[in-house]
């Protein structure tokens, strides 16, 4: 039986991953339906994976990241389900995008390590425009040497929190 978890929600959507054949399940818990997110055509694992909600388009899509040196992909739920590239990711390590972190059509997170240009920044992915897209850290933040113990939490649906 393979293993699942849990990556993130948007507008009470789950998505899922699957360890074993790298499929991705996104899941309506209310009505208990699901639908398979087949796996990209490439031979890469899936190393990030971002579930979002386009509101001009009404539609919701799925963004991967295989490997950090190549392109980034998008897959568009109920748009003939084929992956599509969306160019190349922005420099910056991709490990710290957690659960909570969808807010006003994008994903957020903290790039740092060793491919990161810049650790001042918080980095998103527009699910509208289907671009990346580098936030500034708050000057506080951006002097923190702790920074890539850094995490961010969407609160109240309105506002990211940064914890420690």
């Amino acid at each position: 039986m393979p293993e699942f978890r849990l990556i993130n929600s948007c507008n009470g959507l789950l998505c899922f991953g699957a360890n074993e054949g790298f499929l991705l399940f996104v899941c309506n818990p209310v009505l208990g339906e699901y639908i398979t997110i087949p796996p990209a055509n490439r031979n890469d694992k899936w190393l990030i994976v971002g579930l979002g909600f386009c509101i001009g388009t009404n539609v919701y899509k799925v963004f991967q990241l295989n490997n950090p040196d190549t392109e980034a992909e998008i897959y568009t739920i109920g748009a003939g389900g084929a992956w599509r590239s969306i160019g190349p990711p922005p420099p910056g390590d991709f490990n710290n995008l957690l659960f909570n972190n969808f807010l006003h059509g994008a994903v957020h997170w903290i790039p740092y390590g060793g491919r990161s240009t810049s650790s001042q920044v918080i980095q998103s992915f527009d699910f509208e425009r289907e671009q990346f897209r580098p936030l500034s850290l708050p000057s506080l933040l951006a002097k923190n040497e702790f920074l890539y113990s850094l995490t961010l939490e969407v609160l109240g649906g309105n506002k990211i929190e940064f914890l420690f």
